[in-house]
């Protein structure tokens, strides 16, 4: 009944800094020293040793003691990084990992750290999750992490919110997190669609289907980057395979608009062409590189009359004949079929029919082509029902060059059939 406890902690020059004495039975299991003296003054930092020694009536006594407390009053506190806010690890190269910087005010008394990827909310004052990806280490030397979107037993993570938060542990006690940093990760690309609202797209100036307009729909978890409608012109080329060409493209950033208005000039300021198909995509890829393409839609030219200083033309650059020769083939006869409606209506004009070739070939071979081609022209629209005295011929040759011979595409322009509407 009559034992004295009594508890004494000193500085590391062996003074008394504070004590303290309980009787009997009523020593606690445990004492929290909250830094002060016995004058109830902040004790300054440095190390510290704590003894607590027990006496009983008799005079026996018996001293535990701790040593190298170390006392830090500067607060210790944890910051994390992140290379970008989310990423897309797919494998196709692009934003496939991220990486992760852990920082310390201080690594000095730095027992171990922790870096965890958890899938839930984190609050302050929440224990610390153990996280499905995690790395730990002692090292006062903290790493760059590099996450390639795996847990922790090598599988990739589903698209989602994540959470990624890093803490430390001192000797001191002291425990400082970091601000949790959301991460996302998404793999899915946005989904898109485009459709036009003219089948059959006429800017020739008559006032009748002059402008293309196209619907825009984009939808995405994540922003999107960039988006581009791309409208391409397509060709039979003349060993009957068919060409695709890029011709006229509208690009942009994450402000896509939900239409866009088009007047038929291509990229280079060139009109579309007569009874053409045109197919096109849109396209658009969001902040983490994920890309999608609609599918391939298509809209079709009609057969356009131009107003030119010598009068009325009409260009058609895809009358079909094999290579180097002059029979029309049977895929162009329906269009030429078309013609023949149309001219009806301008039955008051005589129609040249001119015969134009690229560059390929010698001069003279061009010409006589391009006058047998106008010919055979010439008789299939006579055959067609146009009277014969309205419609005359020439070959051109390859003089009259649309754009230069430079590319295959060029010169599938080059190669083509006008007509001349020409008041007698």
């Amino acid at each position: 009944a009559n034992d004295l406890w009594e508890m004494t902690i000193k500085n590391d020059d062996g003074a008394v800094v504070k004590t303290q004495t309980w009787p009997g039975k009523k020593i606690p299991s445990r004492y929290l020293w909250d830094g002060k003296t016995n004058d109830l003054e902040p004790a300054p930092e440095g190390i510290y040793s704590y003894s607590i020694t027990g006496r009983d009536a008799a005079g026996n006594s018996t001293t535990a003691e701790i040593q190298n407390i170390s006392l830090i009053r500067a607060e210790t506190t944890a910051t994390l990084k992140l290379s970008e806010a989310g990423f897309s690890p797919n494998g196709d190269g692009i934003s496939d990992n991220i990486t992760f910087t852990p920082g310390l005010s201080t690594t000095a008394g730095l027992t171990d750290w922790r870096l965890v990827i958890t899938d839930s909310s984190f609050q302050p004052g929440d224990s610390v999750p153990s996280g499905i990806r995690r790395w730990e280490g002692t090292s006062g030397t903290l790493p760059v992490i590099e996450f390639t979107g795996k847990d922790n037993v090598d599988q990739y993570f589903p698209d989602g919110v994540y959470y990624v938060i890093f803490s430390a542990n001192y000797v001191s006690g002291n425990h400082p997190v970091a601000p949790p940093k959301k991460l996302v990760i998404d793999t899915t690309p946005p989904e898109v669609g485009v459709e036009a609202d003219l089948g059959l797209f006429s800017p020739d100036g008559d006032g009748e289907n002059e402008e293309q307009k196209f619907w825009l729909n984009i939808s995405d978890t994540s922003p999107v980057k960039e988006y581009a409608l791309k409208i391409y012109e397509t060709r039979v080329n003349e060993d009957e395979g068919k060409d695709r060409y890029l011709f006229k493209s509208f690009t942009g950033g994450d402000k896509y608009p939900h239409k866009i208005f088009w007047d038929g000039k291509g990229d280079a300021g060139n009109l579309v062409e007569s009874a053409t198909i045109y197919e096109y995509t849109l396209e658009a890829t969001d902040i983490y590189g994920n890309k999608a393409v609609s599918k391939v839609s298509r809209f079709e030219t009609d057969i356009m009359v131009l107003k030119t200083k010598k009068g009325l033309k009409i260009r058609l650059s895809n009358i079909e004949f094999a290579r180097g020769k002059y029979e029309i083939r049977k895929s162009s006869q329906a269009l030429l079929e078309r013609m023949v409606k149309l001219l009806h209506r301008y039955h008051e004009y005589l129609v040249k029919v001119e015969g134009h070739t690229d560059d390929r070939g010698s001069e003279q071979y061009n010409l006589a082509l391009s006058e047998k081609r106008a010919r055979a022209v010439s008789e299939f629209l006579i055959d067609a029902g146009l009277e014969r005295n309205r419609v005359k011929y020439q070959g051109m040759g390859e003089v009259e060059m649309l754009v230069p011979n430079t590319s295959d595409y060029n010169r599938s322009k080059n190669r083509r059939v006008e007509f001349l509407l020409e008041l007698p």
